[in-house]
């Protein structure tokens, strides 16, 4: 679930209200768009646990920048 820390470099716009749930989109311009070469069954994995956690495949790439940050903070690199 994308939350407020998560979401600083993101500029989230109001799209409508769906009984009474506002719906967003996201700004893309500030998105780095990249390619990285993952193990085939890792990503299988991966994705089965996305849209089970989730529901949707489109929180692959959202749950794979939060999984991330997740490890950046539990495994800070500590400078000479």
């Amino acid at each position: 679930m994308l939350n407020k820390e998560d979401s600083s470099d993101l500029q989230m716009k109001d799209l409508y209200t769906v009984r009474g749930i506002k719906v967003f989109t996201l700004d893309m311009e500030s998105r780095k768009k990249t390619s990285i070469s993952v193990n085939r069954h890792l990503w299988q994995k991966w994705v089965k646990f996305v849209v089970d956690k989730t529901g949707s495949s489109r929180m692959i790439s959202m749950e794979l920048e939060n999984a991330i940050k997740e490890y950046m903070r539990n495994h800070e690199v500590v400078e000479n």
